[in-house]
């Protein structure tokens, strides 16, 4: 009779070694490493830039690369027994190297690698993964793997991680505000965390809408949005003195221009005005949140130009709200608001024809300095119609329709 073999005894599970991988946003990796330092009373940090070195580059630019980890790894003052914290900011091409040093990590030397999971190949712009690499598939085992979100999933995910931070520096806000933040800002964390160091050194106490308003909104915005609510009130005299500063600073800041301006007016304007014209045919003359929420649910806002086709060439789906639920409540109990709302229907649907018509007309303008009266005077007549002190036909006109 053939011999049974012998049952093989089943691999005990290695155990886990202090090597951590941290990378996601700027807040929350900073968070994740101030926790790995607190395991250990007064730790020897050393820190590491890693990456690419450029040919000819003078040695005192060099940064890290896997040899220089390495070393570390092997070498240990003899005069000082604290415990040491290894950190590798950033990744060197050859990375894969450190795979066969990960033994030398113990109790008394920890590995940290705080970095994206993978590198920019050097000499070009493409990201070069390393998911799939033996040093990585080594820390996901048998280390520690804490991946945070660089962007949140939702509106909501997005105001609940600022009321996060917040509250970790001992701030007290309004929702209103948080909500504000992230409508104008997006649900980019590391985008989010410098508008909110921002506001942290602008205000002391309590953050208000106020507090969004003054730090965060760029200057033509807030004119933009006061024009709306002058233009609901319909006082025209206020609306042309109001539009004549806009024309004096558009396009004075940095990184802007007039024509840039007058689009993202028309813009603001076209948003609040399909607002206005949803609300009036979901409630007639008195807004109700819940009524004008429940009609606003459909509309989708429009993916970013490099967001529109995923990897696989598919379309990617319209799933953010053009008008969140935020931005409703907070224009709903606007006064000019409520004004508007008072307005015959053919006046609100008229009014918004207004502001798309002039909006196509703006789109085939010249923005040269011989034109710049032509687009004012385009701007200006829409303004007197809505304002009711020019015909629906003179606007044509004026526009050459």
């Amino acid at each position: 009779m053939a011999k049974a073999k012998p049952k093989s005894k089943p691999k005990k599970a290695e155990k886990q070694k202090p090597v951590y991988w941290i990378t996601g946003n700027y807040y929350d990796t900073c968070q994740r490493w101030k926790d790995i330092c607190a395991l250990i009373e007064d730790p020897n940090v050393e820190i590491f830039d890693c990456g690419h070195n450029p040919d000819n580059v003078a040695d005192a630019l060099k940064v890290a690369q896997a040899a220089d980890i390495i070393m570390a790894l092997k070498h240990k003052d003899l005069f000082d027994h604290r415990v040491r914290i290894i950190k590798m900011k950033g990744l060197p091409p050859d990375y894969n190297l450190i795979s066969n040093y990960l033994h030398l990590v113990n109790k008394d030397t920890i590995l940290v690698i705080d970095s994206p999971i993978g590198y920019v190949k050097p000499g070009s712009k493409r990201f070069i993964s390393a998911a799939t690499s033996k040093f990585y598939k080594l820390i996901k085992s048998n280390g520690v793997l804490r991946e945070s979100p660089k962007e949140a999933r939702s509106i909501n995910q997005a105001a609940t991680w600022v009321g996060k931070v917040l509250d970790d520096h001992n701030r007290t806000y309004d929702k209103e505000a948080v909500r504000l933040m992230v409508e104008l800002c997006g649900r980019d964390l590391d985008g989010l965390y410098s508008e909110i160091i921002k506001i942290l050194a602008y205000e002391p106490k309590k953050i208000t809408v106020d507090t969004v308003r003054k730090c965060i909104v760029p200057q033509f915005l807030r004119q933009a949005w006061d024009l709306v609510e002058d233009l609901w009130r319909r006082d025209v005299n206020v609306c042309l003195e109001h539009m004549e500063r806009f024309y004096q600073t558009a396009g004075r800041e940095v990184g802007e221009s007039f024509q840039g301006n007058i689009e993202m007016l028309m813009a603001v304007l076209d948003k609040y005005f399909d607002l206005l014209r949803l609300a009036k045919d979901a409630c007639g003359e008195y807004p109700s949140y819940d009524k004008i929420r429940g009609v606003a649910e459909g509309f989708k806002k429009k993916p970013k130009a490099k967001e529109e086709n995923s990897k696989d060439g598919k379309l990617v789906e319209w799933d953010q709200d053009k008008y969140n639920p935020g931005f409703i409540y907070r224009t709903v109990n606007l006064s000019s608001f409520q004004s508007a709302m008072r307005w015959s229907k053919p006046e609100v649907y008229s009014a918004h024809c207004q502001v798309l018509e002039t909006r196509i007309a703006l789109r085939t303008a010249q923005y040269n300095e011989y034109n710049k009266g032509r687009v004012k005077l385009m701007i200006d007549a829409m303004v007197l119609h809505i304002c009711k002190d020019m015909t629906y036909s003179d606007c044509r006109k004026i526009r050459g329709d």
